[in-house]
């Protein structure tokens, strides 16, 4: 065997060694990418975060206060269209 061809052997199964050069796979590269990314998952934690906060005050406190609201107002309008109906004189 040369020797270029025990450097190949000697390297590991996600690693190979041609002539001095590393050559990676995909997996290693993936590896790297997602450990850079790191602050980038930080930053969308964050916003996710922010958007769960809005979310969960529209939907906790908002909504059921305009319910309320649109409840109140219906009932006080049909109550005053009941006594208006029922005190009418002809």
């Amino acid at each position: 065997m040369t020797s270029m061809s025990l450097a190949v052997h000697a390297a590991s199964s996600t690693e190979s060694t041609v002539a001095g050069v590393v050559l990676t796979t995909v997996a290693d590269d993936a590896v790297v990418s997602n450990s850079s990314s790191s602050s980038l998952m930080d930053d969308v934690d964050v916003d996710l975060d922010a958007e769960l906060l809005f979310h969960n005050i529209l939907y906790k406190v908002v909504v059921p206060v305009m319910f309320g609201l649109i409840i109140g107002v219906g009932v006080v309008g049909n109550a005053l269209v009941i006594y208006v109906t029922l005190t009418c004189r002809v």
